[in-house]
């Protein structure tokens, strides 16, 4: 009858294997347009995975490199990767029998009056199996949840590396606009120092006054106070990238002197269907609906029985026995106040909460593909056009000097063609620096380099 009856239930977990309560998962409909406001016939982006390679700079990659090894969010997101396979190989135990095992020794002694005394040793052993057949799929839906963790937990590092790739990119382009802002605050001041001198010689010569001279040294004095805002941008810029690369503020050292290191490299979009497969976030959340969808095969399994088998065996010395016992159980939910009820709701309405946030992210994705692009056309117009003020500005300021030793005008107008020298030096290098870092930003919303499917264990 045992046998029988073990044999009838390895029949119904037979065909209850296929029996599933999980619902069909469907992507998410998001309206992508066809192509970005870019002109590109690639279906997918040009971009290497070591995407900051394409700004040919070394200490860029070198700093990138260290990022990618010490960063501690990522070292972080890592240690949450290793968690979500702890909780999958947890949630698959569940589908195969538990088997524990138990001994035990006793002596025992035994003293009657006018007797020898009787001293016995008992052994018993006893090995116990119990099995979940899962009949409803809840165990096999816990472990396709878990298995989908795991991907999330994978594309979120994912998310994080390419966020800290970027943020090290930016940061140190922001160290070079502060570098080169510095020196043309040195140029600057040099400049001064020199048209100063100049009012002084007119000055002992007659043919200034001293108001040109008070001019002078207050336009000297605001060079050098803007000199210091620059040391100190310097000083942050490189304290932001030790901190990037898991080292203490104030240890780290970076070469490069100016923005014309950089490279500004072209990034074909690709179409915006794409950024389905490449933006790791996009895949983040898509596999937490995966996930969100398998729970509600868990909450929906626990309405129904559950059926397991016992099996229990044990052996005994004193007397020498040997037992063998097999068993089923039935356990059937009868009343839980709305509690198993309200657990499938509760899973539904989560799936439908990470469907409206897929759809978001998708979006967002959208609008960061198409503000960074807007962001590059806009920087290279003003590099063009700044690039021209420039030179007319260094012209306009060697005449006015000319025009000023030789007493042609007066030293108003040198002054502003100094001061204007200056502001147009400067906003170009602003212009490359904003164009540098909507390079990186476009990077970065196309998703960086091709992100790999998570490989899942088991």
């Amino acid at each position: 009858m045992a046998l029988k009856s073990f044999a009838s239930c390895l029949i119904i977990a037979t065909f209850a294997a296929g029996c599933s309560l999980t619902p069909e998962y469907v992507r998410p409909d998001v309206p992508v347009p066809e192509k970005f406001t870019a002109r590109s016939g690639a279906h997918v982006p040009n971009i290497d995975p070591q995407w900051w390679r394409a700004f040919r700079n070394r200490t860029l990659n070198r700093l990138v490199a260290e990022a990618n090894e010490d960063n501690t969010d990522i070292a972080a997101a890592v240690r949450r990767i290793e968690q979500a396979r702890a909780n999958f190989r947890i949630a698959r135990s569940a589908l195969f029998p538990a088997i524990d095992a138990t001994a035990n020794t006793a002596i025992t002694r035994t003293k009657v009056e006018g007797l020898r005394a009787d001293t016995r040793r008992t052994s018993r052993a006893a090995t116990a199996l119990d099995w979940d057949l899962d009949i409803f799929g809840g165990n096999r839906a816990a472990t396709a949840a878990a298995r989908a963790d795991i991907a999330s937990r994978h594309f979120d590092r994912e998310d994080i590396e390419l966020a800290i790739q970027a943020e090290v990119a930016q940061t140190y382009v922001g160290l070079l606009l502060a570098r080169e802002r510095l020196r043309i605050a040195d140029d600057t001041i040099r400049n001064f120092n020199d048209v100063l001198r100049i009012a002084e010689a007119r000055f002992e010569a007659g043919a200034a006054t001293s108001l040109d001279i008070a001019q002078q040294r207050s336009a000297l004095a605001t060079a050098r106070a803007d000199r210091a805002i620059f040391v100190q941008q310097v000083r942050n810029g490189e304290d932001a990238l030790a901190v990037l690369l898991g080292d203490a503020a104030g240890t780290l050292k970076v070469n490069g002197s100016g923005l014309s290191a950089m490279r500004v490299p072209r990034v074909d979009t690709g179409r915006p269907a794409a950024l389905l497969y490449r933006r790791p976030d996009i895949r983040r959340a898509e596999a937490d609906l995966i996930a969100a969808n398998a729970d509600i095969g868990v909450a929906r399994a626990a309405l129904f029985p559950s059926l397991g088998l016992d099996l229990q065996a044990a052996v005994a010395t004193d007397p020498v026995t040997t037992t063998l016992s097999l068993g089923s159980n039935l356990l059937a939910p009868i009343f839980q106040g709305g509690r198993l009820k309200a657990g499938v709701r509760l899973s539904e309405a989560r799936k439908a909460e990470l469907v409206e946030v897929y759809r978001k992210t998708v979006l967002v994705a959208l609008q960061q593909v198409e503000d960074a692009l807007a962001a590059v056309r806009a920087a290279q117009d003003r590099v063009s056009s700044l690039t021209i003020a420039l030179n007319e500005a260094r012209s306009a300021y060697r005449l006015s000097r000319i025009q000023y030793e030789a007493g042609a005008i007066d030293f108003l107008t040198l002054l502003d063609a100094q001061r204007t020298l200056f502001f147009a030096e400067d906003a170009l290098a602003v212009a490359r620096f904003d164009r540098l870092v909507a390079v990186v930003d476009l990077m970065q919303a196309l998703g960086g380099g091709w992100v790999e499917e998570p490989k899942v264990e088991g």
